[in-house]
């Protein structure tokens, strides 16, 4: 009777243990999860920061910081006045006005980020 009531006794300490450690594990896990989600976060504001540096200093620097062409009848936007592409903006060039498409074929720029997004808003469906 006694060996019963000892194995008992230790079979369920040792479940308390084991739900003890598994919590605990559980709880560090959260916390080291938190930890790496804060790291990312840092670092996208980070690069968000830097980006947004570059934009400004383009625009200081290149009065035509954003520039729209046509490209296989969609409507592309560009970042500065070298060809790196900045976004594909899925506008069709087909749609727009007879104006408006003599000016994106000559290059439609824009100073900033802001005037670029204003334009596009009022283009995209």
């Amino acid at each position: 009777m006694k060996n019963t009531k000892r194995m008992r006794t230790f079979f369920l300490g040792a479940l308390v243990l084991s739900i003890s450690a598994w919590i605990g594990g559980r709880q560090y896990y959260l916390k080291l999860n938190e930890k790496e989600q804060e790291k990312i976060i840092e670092i996208q504001e980070a690069e968000t920061e830097q980006f947004e540096d570059s934009v400004e200093s383009a625009n200081i620097q290149n009065k035509k910081a954003f520039v729209i062409r046509e490209e296989d009848g969609y409507l592309n936007v560009y970042f500065g006045e070298e060809d790196a592409l900045y976004m594909y903006t899925g506008i069709a060039y087909q749609g727009l006005p007879e104006e408006l498409k003599k000016e994106i074929s000559n290059g439609k720029t824009f100073d900033t980020l802001e005037d670029l997004y204003r334009f596009l808003e009022s283009y995209s469906s």
